[in-house]
């Protein structure tokens, strides 16, 4: 099976311009907390993500700030891959979500139980000022024009490290094909004439570089501010996500945001149930 590379995609803040003042650059947890909780107001929550158990998009906006406090799911080779985190690193990680409730107010004990449909909705609905997203909520928006007409972008918060999330669409071509001679004409969607017409005018992410920086200097305060942050974006480690998330990480962030559990201790309790995880992915 071959793969061709349509379009690219990363996360980033996405905020009420007419509720918060323009971020910080270079932001850390306290910057972050503060900004977000300035936005909290009557039938309002400031920041939001998603912790849910089985909820799909949560891993994009979850391993960004693993990988900024230094770690990854999974370190090595396949078959024998090692932990890619410790207690410190998960500490890190999980004070930034326990920080968000706790010491901020920037959201809602609630949020334990958000998943993509809360984020997605509570934001295109105007009740909820920001959250880790892709560039496609503007037009996920586009039928609340006060939320359309005010959304704003700036960088993940920095654990350490800036990082975001890195995706991909492709187009599939199987190597047993009977048609591959037709298959192959698929190579036009890396051509810079379907890029600029296709991807780039649907308001997308080119895989092409050049499109890209185009695309900062034409859109510079939306689609622009999600291109640059392609250059510091990171790739999963190649290893399902689900079994760490739905086993390990949506636990300890419901126990952090429900019972206030401390981040230290969550982190120590989690190292506890990561080897099991580790096992299954090795297989």
């Amino acid at each position: 099976m071959y793969a061709l590379a349509s379009g690219v995609n990363c996360r980033a803040i996405v905020y009420r311009r007419d509720w918060a003042e323009t971020p910080v650059e270079g932001w850390g947890v306290q910057e972050f907390g503060e900004w977000a909780a300035s936005m909290v107001g009557p039938n309002r929550y400031a920041f939001g993500f998603e912790a849910k158990t089985g909820d799909g998009r949560g891993s994009s906006n979850v391993l960004p700030m693993l990988w900024s406090a230094g770690g990854n799911t999974v370190v090595g080779e396949p078959g024998a891959f090692e932990l890619g985190f410790d207690a410190e690193v998960l500490t890190t990680m999980y004070q930034f979500y326990y920080d968000m409730v706790h010491t901020y107010g920037a959201t809602t004990t609630d949020v334990a139980t958000w998943g993509w449909e809360e984020t997605d909705g509570g934001f295109s609905e105007g009740i909820l000022g920001a959250y880790s997203v892709g560039p496609w909520i503007k037009s996920v928006a586009e039928q609340y024009p006060e939320v359309h007409e005010n959304i704003g972008v700036a960088p993940l918060p920095n654990l350490g490290t800036p990082s975001t999330f890195w995706e991909c669409s492709s187009y599939m071509i199987h190597a047993d094909s009977k048609k591959q001679e037709k298959a192959w004409e698929f190579l036009l969607v890396r051509g810079e004439e379907y890029q600029s017409e296709v991807t780039v005018a649907r308001g997308g992410l080119s895989p092409l570089k050049a499109l890209n920086q185009g695309t900062i200097e034409s859109d510079p305060e939306y689609l622009g501010v999600f291109a640059q942050q392609l250059e510091i974006a990171g790739e999963p480690a190649p290893v399902p996500a689900q079994p760490f998330m739905n086993n390990l990480f949506y636990p300890a962030m419901q126990e952090l945001v429900l019972r206030g559990t401390d981040p230290a201790e969550m982190a120590e309790t989690t190292m506890t149930q990561a080897e099991a995880v580790l096992a299954e992915v090795n297989g």
